[in-house]
């Protein structure tokens, strides 16, 4: 069985970078500095690498899983340009981190 550990994600700008995940993780990282040029955060068992040195940009997006989009959205950056979108009762948030990176944030209706 196969399961994700690790999620590294490139930031052009990583104090800008660490304010936008902080916000959407509500949790800080757990290891490194923006001076040591790499963030760590602890995900529920899915550590998220922030780092600098990588051509950032809209090359990766990764989605994730959330309880309540309502939540996560209130602490979305407006720079982020975030937007909610639904079908056959499932939503997701689409945001882009500073790098420009596409984050989507998925609510599964539940099964009936």
């Amino acid at each position: 069985m196969f399961a994700l550990q690790l999620l590294k994600v490139p930031a052009a700008d990583l104090a800008q970078s660490e304010a936008f995940w902080t916000a959407v993780l509500h949790r800080g990282p757990v290891e490194g500095s923006v001076a040591e040029g790499a963030l760590r955060y602890d995900v529920d068992g899915l550590d998220i690498l922030l780092y600098t040195g990588a051509r950032p940009g809209g090359a990766l997006h990764f989605d994730l899983n959330h309880d309540d989009l309502d939540e996560v959205m209130a602490r979305l950056p407006e720079a982020s340009a975030p937007r909610i979108v639904g079908r056959n009762g499932d939503r997701r948030i689409e945001a882009r981190d500073p790098a420009g990176n596409l984050l989507r944030i998925f609510w599964r209706a539940p099964s009936r």
